[in-house]
């Protein structure tokens, strides 16, 4: 994905240039980069945020997208920042859903290879193959996540970094353990354990472990009581991460009011919202209209090498209602309601703040 994007920015840059070929370096740079940020969080919290919270609970909180007009409920109360617990913990929820080996597809219908996750991560080396990245993007959008449950793969608990030390000519060392590393991240940031952040999520306090019964599978509850003294010792990450998913959700009651909380924030904390109308760094309505016609499918056609056909849907599962279709009918953004009319000149008076001079013509 880093790749991916870092395409698309610079196909962004590529195309506003020769749109204003009297735009100078800055101003192609910035308003590409607003452009790509703008379609980041449109996919964000078109795609991502419905599959990981769920439909009802995206409409309760008011996080879906617009499908036209701008979005007026920017909350300068409301800071945008990352919380601790999102950084060092919550969000590591994902960790978790990782598959053991990565699939590599060099066509739809071919037979598919498989690769060991620890020796993909820190090896870019891999992607300078001829046709690798297309058979990487193949395997990952055909590749079924794992639960979100307190079961990791090996390749994480036991091989994290094992290949990538050997890669940079160090001594080989002994892979370490993603899990741990995240547990102990949370107690280095001084996070309170779970059972604060489930009252602080508004649940009942619990009292014990027979509490947990609740909401926790009964193999998971035994491994909990035989590591943890009592209930109150418990951390975020592992108590977080044993819960029972919520319908309509991947993740549990603790997750999910944690990892909502930090999006509500990025959307309505944030005055750089790409929804928003305020001046100066809102987009035309018709700017805003083709920004809707973001989605990870035209974004990953547009950056591969040489891929072909996609799922409308990436972020689902191939099948009845998200089947193969060809790159070219893929919906795009239309770049022209860029298109300067020589009218007014964009300047930059830091890297984040535009103004705009209207010029007298005549």
């Amino acid at each position: 994905m880093h790749l991916i994007w870092l395409r698309q920015h610079n196909m962004l840059a590529k195309n506003l240039s020769q749109l204003n070929p009297h735009w100078d370096d800055e101003t192609i740079f910035q308003e590409a980069r607003r452009i790509a940020g703008a379609q980041m969080q449109h996919i964000t919290y078109q795609e991502f945020l419905p599959i990981l919270l769920g439909e009802k609970l995206m409409r309760k909180l008011d996080l879906q997208p617009l499908r036209k007009g701008y979005w007026q409920n920017y909350n300068s109360s409301l800071s945008p920042n990352i919380a601790n617990n999102f950084a060092s913990a919550s969000f590591r929820f994902a960790h978790s859903i990782i598959p053991g080996l990565m699939k590599l597809l060099a066509g739809r219908n071919a037979t598919p290879e498989f690769v060991q996750m620890h020796k993909m991560l820190f090896n870019p080396f891999e992607l300078y193959q001829k046709g690798r990245l297309d058979e990487t993007l193949r395997g990952a959008m055909g590749t079924s996540i794992q639960a979100s449950d307190p079961y990791f793969t090996d390749e994480l608990k036991s091989h994290m970094f094992e290949d990538s030390v050997e890669r940079m000519k160090q001594p080989k060392l002994c892979g370490l353990d993603l899990v741990s590393l995240n547990i102990q991240r949370g107690r280095d940031h001084g996070l309170p354990g779970y059972v604060f952040w489930r009252e602080y999520c508004g649940f009942k306090r619990l009292a014990d472990f027979e509490d947990l019964r609740q909401f926790m599978n009964e193999d998971v509850l035994v491994n909990i009581k035989a590591i943890y003294r009592q209930v109150d010792d418990i951390d975020l990450y592992t108590g977080a991460l044993s819960e029972v998913p919520l319908e309509g959700s991947i993740l549990g009651p603790t997750l999910t009011c944690l990892i909502s909380d930090q999006f509500v924030r990025l959307k309505y904390g944030d005055r750089f919202w790409y929804e928003t109308d305020q001046h100066p760094v809102a987009f035309s309505t018709e700017q805003l209209r083709q920004i809707r016609k973001t989605s990870l499918a035209n974004i990953i056609c547009d950056n591969a090498d040489n891929l072909d056909v996609i799922q409308p849907k990436v972020m689902e599962k191939l099948g009845k209602g998200n089947k193969y279709v060809n790159c070219s009918e893929i919906e795009r953004p239309n770049l022209s309601a860029w298109k300067d009319d020589l009218n007014h000149v964009k300047l930059f008076d830091d890297k984040t703040n535009v103004r705009v001079l209207n010029l007298v013509v005549g």
